[in-house]
């Protein structure tokens, strides 16, 4: 008998009803479980399944934004089980900000910078490759810091 429930799939011999009730009651309590059977199908150990360190499967994206705008900033991770998250404004850790999304509303000068987040469980962490946030203050589509890095490179260059 094939049961598949969870994104686990068992192949059950015998006692077919006790296994499918260890599944279950893993499922149920939401403890993540790892089952060993002999040839026969009798379950041999049930133990704490290991987590695995973080993975991020979708990176933070930059963005340019004109002022008053809202900033969004996510990440996708995979197997969030027991997953902590700490987003990061250049390099300092943002108070109160613990979700897999970021959200900075009405945003200024004061917000331009570099993002990213710290993924954390038992097993280990990952930090995110960093996310610039641009203010286009004058509208014109090209990022202020951007204009002031070019005149500066035009300025040493002549």
């Amino acid at each position: 008998m094939d049961i598949a429930r969870s994104g686990f799939q068992f192949v059950c011999l015998n006692g077919g009803i006790l296994v499918l009730l260890l599944l279950l009651a893993g499922v149920a309590f939401g403890q993540p479980t790892q089952f060993t059977f002999d040839p026969n199908g009798n379950l041999l150990v049930q133990s704490a399944a290991t987590l695995a360190p973080p993975q991020i499967l979708a990176q933070p994206q930059p963005q340019v934004l004109e002022p008053g705008e809202l900033a969004s900033f996510f990440v996708v991770a995979a197997n969030t089980r027991g997953l902590a998250y700490q987003w990061r404004f250049n390099d300092t850790n943002l108070s109160g900000a613990t979700s897999d999304a970021l959200l900075r509303t009405n945003v200024s000068g004061a917000n331009e910078g570099q993002y990213s987040v710290v993924l954390s469980n038992s097993s280990g962490s990952v930090t995110s490759a960093p996310a610039a946030l641009m203010i286009d203050a004058d509208r014109d589509g090209l990022p202020e810091s951007d204009r002031r890095l070019r005149r500066g490179w035009h300025l040493q260059s002549r």
